[in-house]
């Protein structure tokens, strides 16, 4: 959705992604690092009102859908992604 809507913000999450992943070995990880750092790359890019809306519930549907993945890294027990 980022691609169509603010390129340069999809470019930003995508490379703030791929460094945390390789840091902690963990994709939930650099998926919810996401979840922290797009909105403020939105409201820097100067999107506001209904986009921003629209963007922030599909955080929320991310972070929703990784709720067994934050129970898994809270008990030590979230998969790693190979090397």
């Amino acid at each position: 959705m980022l691609l169509f809507t603010v390129p340069l913000v999809m470019v930003i999450d995508l490379a703030v992604w791929a460094i945390v992943v390789r840091l902690t070995k963990t994709a939930s990880i650099g998926s919810l690092v996401l979840v922290v750092i797009t909105i403020p790359l939105l409201l820097w890019q100067g999107i506001s009102g209904w986009a921003v809306l629209w963007l922030g519930l599909t955080i929320g549907l991310i972070v929703w859908r990784h709720k067994g993945n934050i129970q898994r890294m809270v008990k030590g027990s979230e998969e790693k992604v190979p090397a």
